[in-house]
Formats: C-alpha cells, structure tokens, sequence
C-alpha cells in the first residue's frame, strides 16, 4: 500500500508514531524521552531482551531524526517493532 507511493519517510514516521502510542496504551509508560531508563522499564514490561530493545529505541530515534528513509531502511524497522510485539505476544523464548 504505502511503499508503492516511494515515500518511505513518511511510512517510517507513522510507523513509530503507531509504535509509541501502542507503547504509551498497552504498558502505560511515557515516551516524551526515549532514554536509557525507558529502554529497561520497556523491556522489563515487554518481556523483551534489553539488548533488543535498545537497538530498536535507537534504530527510532536515528530514523526520526533523518529526513529520508531508504526502502531497506523502512523494511528493518517493520521487522523489528514485528518481532518485538510478537516476542512479547509470545512469551519471551529465547
């Protein structure tokens, strides 16, 4: 739908508006600054590995932070907020 317009910043961005309100909703924390101690609150809740949520928390601040957005860029971001919701949906396994 979206990655046929090329307009991948745009994607990019509304993904990680979409990521952080589901933060803010389902574990109830604040997401105005995205720090080392929201890292381990989220990981802790989540169920996630601190080492995976980190990149990902990184991984959304540098892109937000861009004004462009590669196709493979926007891909990678897709796959890491899927498998840290489904990691969490699924118990964390390691």
């Amino acid at each position: 739908m979206y990655l046929k317009e090329e307009d991948h910043k745009n994607v990019a961005d509304k993904k990680i508006a979409f990521f952080l309100e589901k933060v803010r909703t389902k574990y109830l924390l604040n997401t105005s600054n995205l720090n080392k101690e929201f890292i381990q609150h989220l990981a802790a809740k989540s169920g996630n590995e601190i080492e995976n949520t980190n990149y990902l928390i990184n991984t959304i601040i540098t892109l937000y932070k861009r004004s462009e957005c590669s196709k493979e860029e926007l891909l990678i971001l897709h796959k890491m907020i899927e498998k840290f919701f489904n990691k969490q949906a699924h118990g964390n396994t390691k």
